[in-house]
C-alpha cells in the first residue's frame, strides 16, 4: 500500500497543505536516429510544454508535462513522453477566484503552481533518465529548468472536469 504524504508550507503570506496524489505516463517513446553516421556527439533539444488545470469539487491540480527531444542536426523528433501529475490540495477553492465566469488562482497561489511545475519535471527527468538507460539517448539528460519560465507566457489555466 502506498502511503500518501501531505506537506504543509508557507509562502507569500498563505500556507497550504499539498501532496502528490497521482502520476501516469500516457505515453512514452524513443527513435534510432536515421541519419547516418550519428556518432555519440549528437545534441538532444528538449522541448517542454506544461499545462496546468484544476478542479475545486475534488481538491486537484493537474500538470501535464509533455516533452519532446529532437535531434539538433537533423531536427528529427526522437523522445516523447506524455505525463500527468495530479496534485491533492486542502480546500483548493480558498486558492482561487472568479474572474468574468472563470476559476483563476489566486496570485498568492503561484508559487505553489511553479513547486508543482518543477516537481513534475523533476520526476521526468528520472523517469527518462530509467527509460533510456542502456539507449543511445543514455547520456542525453533532460537539462534543469527554472519553471518560472513557463509562468512568463501562459495565462491562468483553466477549470478541468475530473473522471471519478
Amino acid at each position: 500500500m502506498t502511503k500518501k504524504i501531505a506537506i504543509k508550507q508557507s509562502q507569500h503570506g498563505i500556507s497550504v497543505v499539498y501532496g502528490i496524489d497521482r502520476i501516469i505516463t500516457g505515453k512514452f517513446s524513443y527513435e534510432y536516429p536515421t541519419k547516418d553516421p550519428l556518432t555519440k556527439n549528437f545534441e538532444v533539444n528538449y522541448h517542454f510544454d506544461p499545462k496546468i488545470n484544476f478542479n475545486t469539487k475534488v481538491n486537484i491540480v493537474f500538470i501535464r508535462l509533455v516533452v519532446k527531444g529532437t535531434i539538433v542536426e537533423t531536427g528529427n523528433q526522437v523522445v516523447f513522453i506524455d505525463n500527468i501529475f495530479g496534485y491533492k490540495v486542502e480546500n483548493l477553492k480558498n486558492y482561487t477566484k472568479n474572474e468574468n465566469g472563470v476559476d483563476v488562482f489566486i496570485e498568492e497561489f503561484q508559487p505553489y503552481l511553479v513547486v508543482f511545475v518543477s516537481i513534475a519535471i523533476s520526476t521526468t527527468r528520472g523517469i527518462l533518465y530509467e527509460k533510456l538507460a542502456g539507449t543511445i539517448y543514455e547520456t542525453k539528460v533532460l537539462p534543469i529548468v527554472d519553471p518560472n519560465v513557463f509562468f512568463k507566457k501562459q495565462t491562468q489555466p483553466s477549470k478541468q472536469k475530473v473522471a471519478k
